[in-house]
């Protein structure tokens, strides 16, 4: 009995000791951890703080603050931005000539976006090739959309039209709901349709919500065609809708009104238009479109493009805006 009992107590030691080691251990790895050297930046900001050296200047105001987006500084600050990265080694997309350039840049690019696109160019997986990054690769200096940003953005199994845009004022007008810009889309559904009645139905509002919180959209008919190459087996149909807000619910809004969608298709922002544009190329906004988002947003007249004053005058609000 005393030789188990001598037996534990030493093993109990024995695991005592074990453990004031492995603790040592770890207290001294946590403090090589710390100990990775002097930096730098941090050693001058002290020396500094304690007035020792002289200040640093302040950084000069950015220059992008002081170029109006689609004047000719803009595109010459981005060839000497881009041409400097050249000569540096670093990422980006070496300039083209500037004589074959035009001065001003397109306020708004229209983009036909395909589905499984996510309409970002911040993805959450840095590789992930399933966004808006190759685009801005692939546009060059054609269509400089490194200096542009989704404005309008549309669900990842939706397709159509996306639209780039320049001026942060625009993007949020056009994503204000309380504006309540009108989208238009085309969505192909199983069957035939009858639209005098679906036309009724939507206008009346329907409900897209779950059990309990009710959620009521409304939308307008603007036709519904039988598809010719669809088989008596199995009909399909094209319905063109408009509604306000509801980018992401239009599939949503046509099955609760009891038909299958195929696929939703976005041809319109308000009077920005897909036209026949083909999937996955990109075209510069026309000058009607373009005057009627400045007008929309209320931009000042600079954002404009050339020659949209001509033969009109210009309201207080245009005038001198907000």
């Amino acid at each position: 009995a005393l030789a188990s009992l001598g037996t534990v107590q030493g093993l109990q030691l024995l695991n005592i000791y074990r453990g004031r080691q492995k603790r040592g251990t770890r207290k001294v790895a946590r403090g090589a951890l710390r100990n990775t050297g002097t930096d730098p930046r941090r050693l001058l900001e002290t020396l500094r703080k304690s007035g020792i050296g002289p200040k640093r200047p302040p950084p000069p105001p950015s220059p992008v603050r002081l170029i109006h987006p689609n004047g000719q500084e803009a595109v010459s600050y981005l060839l000497d931005w881009r041409r400097q990265h050249a000569q540096k080694g670093l990422p980006g997309i070496r300039p083209g000539n500037l004589r074959e350039r035009e001065y001003r840049l397109p306020l708004i690019v229209k983009y036909f976006k395909p589905a499984g696109i996510v309409s970002t160019t911040e993805p959450v997986k840095k590789k992930s090739d399933k966004d808006l990054r190759p685009v801005v690769i692939a546009a060059g200096d054609r269509f400089e959309l490194d200096l542009y940003h989704p404005a309008v953005k549309l669900a990842t199994e939706l397709r159509g039209l996306l639209v780039w845009s320049r001026s942060v004022d625009l993007s949020s007008q056009i994503n204000d709901d309380e504006r309540g810009i009108v989208h238009s889309f085309d969505v192909e559904v199983y069957g035939t349709v009858d639209e005098d009645q679906l036309r009724e139905k939507v206008r009346s509002g329907v409900d897209t919500g779950i059990s309990g919180f009710p959620e009521i959209r409304h939308a307008d008919i603007q036709s519904a065609k039988y598809l010719q190459d669809s088989t008596l087996q199995n009909p399909r149909s094209i319905i063109s809708l408009m509604t306000r807000n509801a980018k992401d619910n239009v599939k949503e809004l046509v099955e609760r009104c009891g038909f299958k969608v195929i696929e939703v298709k976005c041809t319109a922002v308000g009077m920005i238009k897909l036209g026949n544009l083909q999937e996955g190329e990109l075209i510069a906004a026309e000058d009607e479109e373009e005057t009627w988002a400045c007008k929309f947003a209320g931009l000042p007249p600079e954002m404009y493009p050339p020659g949209a004053f001509e033969g009109s005058v210009l309201s207080e609000r245009e005038q001198f805006p907000p």
